[in-house]
C-alpha cells in the first residue's frame, strides 16, 4: 500500500472550489509497503481578465423621457441637446447615465471591494483589462485589441495585487479623458466581440497554458450591450443577402446600407466558438448583457444564451437567462458581486483529482492540526460525485477563519495499491 497526503492550509474566502499549487516535498519512506509524499499546498489568486464593450452605443443613455416633440432624450441633459450615438455621437456628460458612465461607476466600486483589506482579507485575484474595438488598426471601427491595457502582474504578493487593480481602475474611470484620434470618439465602433476573445485565448500566456497548468484557475469577464458583429471573415454567412444585420436584427444585411459591407452582420458563429475553445482550454467566461438591447431584443437574447452556455458558468437562477442581464449601475453591481462569489476559491473545498482520488472512501483520512478526525456533520463529507471533500460545520467555520498570519493545518491521506 502506498499512502499519499496532502497538507492543506485554509484561506479566507468566500464560495466556488479552490485550486492549488502544489510543491513536491522530498519523499519519506514509512516502512516496506507504505510510501508518504507530503505536498505543500497553496492556493493561488485567480487571473481574471475584463473584457470591456466600448462601441459606439456604450454612448447611449441608460433613461430617457419624451421632449414636448416627441422626441427621446437624456433626461440628465436640461438643454435638450441630443447625445450618444442614436443621435449625433457626441459623449454624453459624465453626470449623464449612459451605459459607458454607468459602467465606469459600478466597475470603480467593484474593483475597489475586490481589493481586500491587509492579510486576513486577500485581493479577489489578478486584475487585467481588455476594451473592445481597439481602433488602431486598418479598420478601426472593428479592430480586436492588440494588447491588455494593464497585463497580468507575475506576483502574488497582495500589494502587487492590489497595484494591479487600480491600474485597471484609473483605465476604466479615465476612458472619458481619452483624446480624440482621427476624429473619433473614444466609445465608438462597432462590436467585433469574437475576434476579441480569439485574440485573448491566442495571445495572453495564462491562457494559453490554463489546460496544462490547473494550479491556478482563469476568468473572462465578458460585458458587452449588444449582438457581436464586425464580420470580416463572413464567418456566418456565405453573401450578404444570408446575414442578419446587428443594426436592425430583423432585417438582412442587404436590407441596410449600413450593413452592405458586412461590418454589422452578425458574428454568432465565431463568437460562441471562440468562447468554447477558451473553456476547453480552462478559461471560464462570465458573459454579461449590459443595456436595454440585450434584454428587449428576441435575438440577443438567443445569442447570449448560447454564449454564456459556452463560458461554462451561465445564470442558474429561476427564470433567469443563460447570461447576466444587467440595466444599469446597481443592476451591474450586483451581478458583479455575485460573480466575485464564484471567482473567489471555497476554503471549506478540497477538489482531489486524477491519481489522488481513492478507489474507496473508506482509503481517505483527514487530519486537522495533525488529528485524525472521523468524518460527519461537524468536520467534513466526501462527495464521490465530484470527488471532493467538504469542511462541514465547526470545521468549515475554523477554515473561514483562517488565513496565511493564523492558518489551520489540514492533512489529507489517500491509501492506494502498491
Amino acid at each position: 500500500m502506498k499512502a499519499i497526503v496532502f497538507p492543506f492550509l485554509g484561506v479566507l474566502a468566500l464560495a466556488a472550489c479552490q485550486t492549488y499549487d502544489f510543491e513536491p516535498v522530498k519523499p519519506l519512506a514509512v516502512g516496506q509497503t507504505t510510501e508518504e509524499i507530503d505536498l505543500k499546498a497553496k492556493p493561488l489568486p485567480p487571473n481574471v481578465m475584463l473584457l470591456l464593450d466600448t462601441s459606439g452605443s456604450m454612448n447611449d443613455v441608460v433613461k430617457e423621457d419624451e421632449d414636448i416633440d416627441g422626441r427621446k432624450v437624456p433626461s440628465c441633459d436640461s438643454t435638450l441637446k441630443v447625445c450618444g450615438s442614436k443621435y449625433n455621437s457626441i459623449e454624453c456628460p459624465l453626470h449623464c447615465s449612459t451605459r459607458i458612465n454607468e459602467l465606469r461607476s459600478a466597475m470603480d466600486e467593484f474593483l475597489e471591494n475586490s481589493l481586500g483589506d491587509g492579510e486576513d482579507s486577500p485581493p479577489l485575484g489578478k486584475f487585467d483589462l481588455a476594451l473592445f474595438p481597439a481602433g488602431k488598426g486598418t479598420n478601426k471601427a472593428c479592430d480586436a485589441p492588440q494588447r491588455t491595457e494593464v497585463g497580468f502582474t507575475t506576483s502574488d504578493q497582495y500589494g502587487d495585487l492590489r497595484a494591479n487593480i487600480n491600474k485597471v481602475r484609473k483605465v476604466i474611470a479615465d476612458l472619458h479623458n481619452f483624446k480624440k484620434e482621427d476624429d473619433v470618439l473614444p466609445i465608438f465602433g462597432g462590436t467585433p466581440t469574437g475576434q476579441s476573445l480569439l485574440y485573448l485565448r491566442d495571445n495572453i500566456p495564462e491562457f494559453e497554458s490554463a489546460a496544462e497548468d490547473t494550479s491556478r484557475r482563469n476568468f473572462i469577464v465578458l460585458l458587452t450591450d449588444g449582438l457581436p458583429n464586425c464580420n470580416l471573415a463572413t464567418r456566418d454567412c456565405s453573401a450578404a443577402n444570408q446575414c442578419i444585420c446587428t443594426t436592425n436584427s430583423s432585417g438582412l444585411c442587404e436590407a441596410k446600407s449600413s450593413c452592405k459591407n458586412l461590418l454589422n452582420c452578425l458574428n454568432q458563429n465565431e463568437t460562441v466558438e471562440a468562447i468554447d475553445s477558451l473553456r476547453q482550454n480552462g478559461v471560464i467566461t462570465f458573459v454579461i448583457g449590459f443595456g436595454v438591447d440585450t434584454s428587449h431584443d428576441s435575438k440577443a437574447k438567443d445569442v447570449l444564451n448560447q454564449m454564456a452556455v459556452a463560458g461554462g458558468h451561465p445564470n442558474t437562477c429561476a427564470g433567469c437567462p443563460n447570461y447576466y442581464p444587467a440595466q444599469n449601475k446597481t443592476e451591474l453591481l450586483a451581478v458583479l458581486e455575485k460573480l466575485s462569489k464564484a471567482i473567489d476559491p471555497n476554503p471549506c473545498s478540497f477538489p482531489l483529482k486524477g491519481a489522488n482520488v481513492p478507489a474507496d472512501p473508506n482509503l481517505l483520512s483527514v487530519y486537522v492540526d495533525n488529528e485524525r478526525v472521523a468524518p460527519g456533520p461537524n468536520t467534513y463529507v466526501y462527495n464521490p460525485d465530484n470527488t471532493t471533500i467538504e469542511a462541514q460545520g465547526p470545521l468549515c467555520d475554523r477554515l473561514k477563519a483562517s488565513s496565511d498570519v493564523h492558518p489551520v493545518p489540514i492533512r489529507i491521506s489517500v491509501l492506494k495499491k502498491m
